[in-house]
């Protein structure tokens, strides 16, 4: 398969895009990123695929998101005896159109279109080797899989030698029989598998017969040990109860005593509470009698703060007023100059506004220079003088000397004609920059200066081409017009840069498109003072304005002291009446221990006969205590162990009842199973199941080993087979990595090894340039392998990226061999693919919609 022509339309970001392609040799598709060089490939696989009405989502994502119209691609096809040319567009109005030009013309649409080209492509094209022999960006290194491509396998059948039927029907039966053990990955079969597991399951069941026999006596032994412990425990349960009557009389004794305690505790309490409340009575009644006083005269104190406090009050009112008058007039003369100083900074914001504006309209009037562009129009002026002093150097000379009048026509190439009259005895002298031709009555003379003054010439006239078109797109005359301009710009941009500065500086305001609204704010901030009084004295109003403040800060002070003074004397006097009313609350509290008196007269009576009866109360506490009897809590706490200790040991004497029970059930039981005769069996089942198990492993170990040496006696012959694409591998590697480049292929023709200069280096160790390099030479050699039979191009996109420049130089001569055979297409950005001798450089140039046109290179 050739493709010689792609053509999109509306696919993606692209407007229109075609290339032709040569039908053999090498072809570069040369063109800049985002170009298309990808989506020509891309485009191709969707057309070859993909029904024109496909919702798949690689087509829909084709589909320009900038304007509503279908994706377009059409290409020319040649395939075996068939030449082609397929259009297809999608999304919207869908179509598909086929015109066969060979063998014989035809014409399909839509569905039956896409089917026949289905049908060309089946009989005449592998796509399986058009996809593995491709290389997509961002596949670099990678090795493509061959040994499903049907083209290649058929082409190198045919040059392999052939095995015999024996060997085959050898290697079949060997497959057959290890087939039984394994299976294809090499893992033992289910039967083998499970033959082992019952053998395993046989022993688990010697194991667990043997252990059940054991189990069997250490029952009966256990069974013995069990009536002794049961026998103890029931006797620990009695003793255990016997304790438990005991502690209980002893719990009802103690029980009492705690009763008569409790009670002489609580009349001690009740007498200590009397007297303590009769002693608090005295207290609190002289502390009433102290508090009263003091009520009364902090009351007083209190009325004289408040008198002193609004006298300050109104000290402060009058001097605030004062203070207030004297800071309008002081703020009347600060805004007289604030007029003034904002008048100033206007007037000077105006005028350096004007002269930034005029500034700005003066560059913005010529065309602006840059100092790489005066740079670059003297070099060319320099290059203009040198060449017409090397022309200068090198042309001829004619000398005429006409011995009587003469008149002569002159040709000079490339300028007009003109005609040149000689007197009698007259010489002249003609520069001969190149040629020029003499018509001399009838005689046609022509003088020729040679190649080297006519390259001179028209590297001269390239150099004067050169220098009008500079000075035309810069707009002036000459160099010393370009650097007078750039100086006088220079000038006026220096200048214009300090007034921005200034301008940022007087309005506040970096960016200049906000300084006409900064200024017109300056205007009517100086509006807005115009009414300011100039004639108030500013030193005056503010010397007048520290007094008043000075005055009226005394005033606040006098004013917070007799405020505080104030507040001290009612908080004071807020204390001792909370005081009183807490005093008359607790004495009100005395009442329930019967210790409330109204004076302190009755309390000091009362005090004696209180205390007599809190002594009383303390020795009868104190007789009960002196009793030896133990507390309750001891006794509950002994009783408490012992019922514990009885109750262990008849949960314990149940459990071992209970045990001895079920293991007596067990033993008769297991008695009637006749464990011993099926553990006899077992075992013989056992040796018998595991010899079998063991004969079978031999058999297979041993077909194993011979598949492994017929296969390897095959993979001999696989390497015969592969050896066309290893030997035009190497052919092409030689000349890229040198002489003794050597490859070794495996039998899925995977490279797996490079041999150089006698080195051997597995593949996956190489550099990722290098890999890259015989990835790509792979795929040529199988391309060319299959090339007799049609093949198809090889479509290298991106690639060579990590490839040094000698090495590149070399892969353009491995790639232009190849193209000899077959159809090779490289996609690059780089201009140096362009330089291989004998490629075919085709420009790919985008035209994105709503952009200008990119010139492709080539």
């Amino acid at each position: 398969m050739k493709i010689t022509r792609i053509r999109l339309a509306n696919y993606r970001g692209i407007d229109t895009i075609e290339v032709r392609l040569p039908r053999r040799g090498l072809c570069v598709l040369l063109g800049d990123n985002e170009a298309g060089k990808t989506s020509l490939v891309e485009a191709v696989d969707l057309l070859l695929h993909y029904p024109h009405d496909s919702r798949n989502q690689a087509v829909l994502a084709t589909k320009p998101v900038h304007r509503d119209v279908g994706a377009e691609v059409e290409i020319d096809v040649e395939a075996g005896a068939f030449a082609f040319t397929y259009r297809k567009r999608y999304h919207v109005a869908p179509r598909s159109e086929l015109l066969v030009h060979t063998p014989k013309p035809e014409n399909k649409t839509g569905r039956e279109a896409h089917e026949r080209v289905r049908a060309i492509l089946r009989q005449e094209v592998d796509l399986d080797l058009w996809h593995a022999l491709r290389v997509s960006q961002g596949s670099i290194g990678e090795q493509p899989d061959l040994m499903a491509v049907p083209s290649l396998a058929q082409t190198l059948a045919q040059s392999a030698p052939q095995q015999s039927p024996q060997h085959e029907d050898l290697l079949d039966t060997v497959r057959r029989e290890y087939e039984r053990y394994f299976t294809p990955t090499g893992e033992r079969r289910r039967a083998l598998l499970d033959e082992a597991a019952s053998v395993a399951q046989q022993q688990e069941l010697v194991v667990s017969l043997t252990r059940a026999t054991s189990e069997v006596e250490n029952d009966a032994e256990r069974s013995v040990e069990l009536e002794h412990t049961l026998a103890d425990r029931l006797a620990q349960r009695d003793a255990a109860a016997a304790t438990c009557t005991q502690i209980g009389a002893e719990r009802e004794v103690a029980q009492a005593h705690a009763f008569a305690v409790e009670r002489s505790q609580h009349a001690a309490a009740a007498a200590e509470a009397l007297l303590r409340g009769c002693e608090r009575a005295v207290r609190l009644l002289r502390e009433r009698d102290r508090l009263d006083a003091q009520h009364a005269q902090a009351h007083d104190s209190a009325g004289q703060s408040a008198a002193a406090k609004a006298a300050a009050d109104h000290a402060l009112t009058e001097a605030t007023a004062q203070r207030d008058a004297a800071r309008t007039r002081r703020d009347a003369a600060q805004r007289a100059v604030l007029r003034a100083s904002k008048a100033d900074k206007l007037a000077s914001a105006a005028r350096a506004l004007t002269e930034w504006q005029a500034l700005q309209h003066d560059l913005a009037s010529r065309r602006p220079l840059a100092p790489s562009e005066v740079a670059d129009l003297t070099r060319l002026s320099t290059a203009q003088t040198q060449a017409h002093a090397r022309l200068a150097a090198q042309a001829a000379e004619l000398c005429l000397r006409a011995a009587h009048d003469v008149s002569a026509r002159v040709h000079q190439k490339g300028s007009e004609p003109t005609t040149l009259t000689l007197r009698a005895g007259e010489d002249h002298r003609l520069v001969v920059p190149t040629r020029v031709q003499l018509d001399l009555d009838g005689i046609t003379v022509e003088v020729r200066a040679g190649q080297r003054a006519e390259d001179l010439a028209e590297a001269a006239t390239h150099a004067d081409t050169a220098m009008q078109a500079a000075l035309r797109q810069l707009g002036v005359a000459d160099v010393e017009s370009a650097r007078q301009h750039l100086g006088d710009q220079r000038e006026k941009e220096r200048g214009a840069r300090e007034l921005e500065g200034v301008l940022a500086q007087l309005l506040g305001e970096p960016d200049a498109a906000r300084w006409a609204r900064a200024l017109d704010r300056l205007t009517a901030e100086v509006a807005s003072l115009s009414d300011a009084d100039p004639s108030v004295d500013l030193d005056a109003a503010n010397a007048e304005v520290d007094r008043t403040e000075q005055a009226c800060q005394a005033a606040q002070r006098a004013q917070l002291d007799a405020q505080a003074s104030a507040q001290r004397a009612a908080l004071v006097a807020a204390n001792l009446h909370g005081g009183l009313q807490a005093n008359a609350a607790a004495r009100a509290a005395l009442t329930e221990v019967g210790a409330a008196f109204a004076s302190i007269e009755d309390a000091e009576k009362a005090l004696p006969d209180a205390a007599a009866h809190f002594e009383a109360a303390r020795r009868a506490r104190a007789t009960l205590l002196q009793q030896t009897v133990r507390s309750v809590e001891a006794v509950d706490a002994d009783l408490t162990k012992h019922r514990a200790a009885q109750q262990a040991a008849s949960r314990a004497a149940e459990q071992s009842h209970d045990e001895l029970t079920t293991l007596r059930a067990t033993l008769a039981v297991r008695g009637d199973e006749g464990l011993a005769d099926r553990l006899g069996r077992a075992q013989q089942l056992v040796a018998q199941a595991t010899h079998e198990l063991d004969a079978k492993r031999r058999r297979a170990a041993a077909v194993a080993a011979l598949q492994a040496a017929l296969l390897a006696a095959r993979d001999t012959c696989v390497q015969t087979y592969h050896q066309p694409i290893r030997e035009r591998l190497e052919q092409l590697g030689r000349s890229v990595f040198g002489a003794s480049f050597q490859v070794t292929v495996d039998e899925r023709l995977q490279v797996t090894h490079r041999t150089l200069d006698g080195v051997t280096v597995p593949f996956r160790d190489l550099s990722l340039g290098a890999r890259e390099q015989i990835a790509i030479l792979l795929r040529l050699a199988c391309a060319m392998a299959v090339a007799p039979s049609g093949g198809v191009p090889v479509w290298l996109d991106d690639a060579l990226g990590q490839t040094d420049p000698e090495r590149l130089h070399s892969m353009g001569q491995a790639l232009r061999l190849a193209g000899e055979r077959c159809q090779v297409v490289l996609l690059t950005c780089s201009p140096q693919r362009a330089q291989w001798p004998g490629a075919h450089v085709v420009g790919v140039r985008s035209r994105p919609s709503g952009a200008h046109d990119r010139e492709a290179a080539g």
